[in-house]
């Protein structure tokens, strides 16, 4: 009897959680079933090791699979997944394999629209890729030709997310809305990014899973030193300034090419589908700002304040202006959910928030809600989707009541458009309460937070047609700014009033 692998193991057991055999039919069903799809993607959990963070399916396929069982179970050379080359090189039989295997009476039109929407993604004509490597453009361009027949007919709709006016965090790849037209959505933008590492040499493929988790590190190194200039400047502003950040992001984000850089195209791809990932979730962050600003906060600041003691009624008769003699129940369970948001958000559900943040929150629910904040948000597919930053916490708060175990909905069900909005605004909230003046503080967090979405946006104009080498120095940016404004290794200044 052989000794199994610990992989071979690990396998076993994913498929075994799932319901599938450990063997060749359990894998074809998982990996090519429509049915699968969710559990291959995002519902199947994901596999953490070597610095990076794989689905289900691309664990099973860079670590499991031999290359005889990529040609049995992927079939076709055509197919993105099998490891043998395309079977011919004319466009003919391309054709007559995609009519065959997938369907349409309209291979030619719909081969063309998916060319045409390559182009558009990576910078660079189609011709130009079938001329570098035609077996891999033709496998990619079989790739799309599946989603589209087998799961999205309208799949570039998705892909080119046109919703200025509306926040949309459901254009993701991982971890869904608990929403089922975001899981099938996610899946499907999951599915198309999987599938083009498939074709990849071992360095691309390792490099594109660290696109979105180098964006984010990037993005917060970088916001330390804009947090610090934006403080600065109210002590120091011959040293610190808000326009030294600008002059910084000039320097270090100036695009050495005007033109997009040819590259793989399975990696181009990927690259632009990621990136497009990430500047939509900046896009979304800026309209849930502009919600978090748009009301001043009228509250009174807790910096140097006489209570009478620190009850919540008195906290929040002193925060309001207003005699408050009771707390009602539903404002206790409403700002147990802000709370529960808050720790979600800073990955923390074991430690509660400190007394007078709760008090805050209660002060900020009360404030707010004779605003009628609405913050729309797209999810494609879906026509009617809620709105309201109080609506959740009403909503949230008849859960928890009718629950016999007094729990919280997962806030997954709701856009999360509306649980930043509570998140942006407590955060904001506490600095400002507890500053001089309560204008100073909430003007401060503004600005902190209007120009981290500007170094977000020049970082991702920077990257916009990149090619492999420049995602690989990519890490080397935040350094790039930290000297660029003249700070030391580990030497940024904490202001305190």
């Amino acid at each position: 009897m052989s000794t199994q692998t610990f992989t071979e193991l690990h396998v076993k057991h994913m498929l075994g959680q799932m319901g599938f055999t450990f063997d060749e039919n359990g894998l074809k069903t998982l990996l090519l079933d429509k049915g699968s799809l969710l559990q291959r993607t995002v519902l199947g959990g994901r596999v953490i090791g070597g610095g990076v963070t794989l689905q289900v399916q691309e664990h099973i396929y860079h670590h499991y699979l031999s290359d005889e069982q990529k040609r049995v179970i992927y079939g076709s050379g055509y197919e993105i997944g099998s490891s043998q080359p395309i079977p011919d090189t004319s466009e003919k039989a391309f054709y007559a394999y995609l009519a065959q295997t997938y369907g349409g009476a309209d291979v030619a039109d719909l081969v063309k629209q998916i060319k045409k929407n390559i182009a558009a993604l990576t910078g660079i004509p189609f011709k130009v890729f079938l001329e570098k490597d035609r077996n891999l453009a033709l496998k990619v361009v079989t790739l799309f030709y599946r989603i589209c027949r087998i799961y999205r007919p309208h799949l570039f709709r998705l892909l080119k997310v046109e919703s200025a006016d509306k926040a949309n965090f459901e254009f993701r790849s991982a971890f869904p809305q608990q929403h089922q037209q975001s899981e099938e959505n996610s899946a499907v933008l999951s599915e198309i990014l999987c599938h083009l590492t498939f074709s990849m040499p071992k360095a691309y493929a390792e490099q594109a899973w660290r696109i979105l988790t180098n964006l984010t590190l990037v993005g917060e190194a970088m916001a330390v030193y804009v947090k610090s200039e934006i403080e600065g400047e109210q002590r120091k502003l011959s040293h610190y300034s808000r326009h030294n950040i600008g002059a910084a992001l000039d320097a270090i984000l100036e695009k050495q090419a005007t033109e997009p850089v040819y590259d793989r195209l399975d990696f181009l791809l990927y690259a632009s589908l990621a990136l497009l990932e990430y500047s939509e979730r900046k896009n979304s962050n800026r309209l849930v700002m502009q919600a978090v600003y748009k009301n001043p906060l009228r509250l009174r600041t807790l910096h140097c304040a006489k209570l009478p003691s620190f009850s919540d009624k008195d906290v929040l008769t002193f925060l309001t202006g207003k005699a408050v003699t009771r707390i009602k129940p539903s404002l206790e369970k409403q700002a147990g959910f802000v709370e529960l948001i808050v720790r979600n958000y800073a990955r923390d559900l074991t430690k509660p928030l400190p007394t007078m943040n709760k008090q805050i929150i209660k002060a900020l629910i009360l404030h707010d809600k004779k605003f009628g904040v609405h913050i729309p948000s797209a999810i494609t597919g879906v026509g009617n989707v809620q709105q309201s930053v109080t609506s959740i916490l009403k909503d949230a708060e008849r859960y928890a009541r009718n629950d016999p175990e007094g729990n919280y909905p997962d806030p997954r069900r709701y856009p999360e458009a509306l649980l930043l909005y509570w998140d942006m605004r407590y955060h904001m909230a506490v600095e400002a309460l507890f500053s001089k003046q309560v204008d100073d503080g909430f003007q401060k967090m503004q600005s902190i937070a209007e120009w981290e979405l500007r170094v977000d946006t020049q970082l991702i104009e920077y990257l916009k047609f990149s090619d492999i080498k420049v995602y690989q120095s990519l890490p080397e940016i935040a350094d790039k700014f930290m000297h660029q404004l003249g700070y030391q290794p580990g030497k940024v200044t904490t202001f305190t009033d």
